[in-house]
């Protein structure tokens, strides 16, 4: 995680994808998406790491729309792991499911 937030940092995340937010999304710590969260929050978890996701995905150039809070999470895991496809990623080897936890 601490090679993530680096990258990130590279990427100017904390200017371009949390002060935008309203509120603004928590900076990320070595932790964030590693274990459960630990407010036990794992919807909150799991809709700040596709938030994320969706906003890399438009720094790679995909027109990918920031996922909202309520939609189907099948759906947006799924959708996740489209885009990663087109951008030229190996298919994982687990189901589009396992990204529901927003940890691991």
């Amino acid at each position: 995680m601490e090679n993530v937030l680096a990258k990130l940092q590279l990427l100017n995340y904390e200017a371009e994808f949390c002060a935008p937010a309203k509120p603004p999304w928590p900076l990320l710590d070595g932790t964030a998406f590693a274990i459960p969260s630990p407010a036990n929050n794992q919807n909150a978890q799991f809709f700040h790491f596709t938030s994320l996701t969706a906003w890399l995905l438009s720094k790679a150039g995909r027109s990918f729309p920031a996922p909202q809070q309520f939609d189907d999470p099948n759906t947006t895991c799924t959708n996740i792991l489209t885009e990663c496809k087109a951008l030229g990623f190996a298919a994982p080897s687990f189901a589009p499911t396992k990204l529901k936890q927003g940890f691991g």
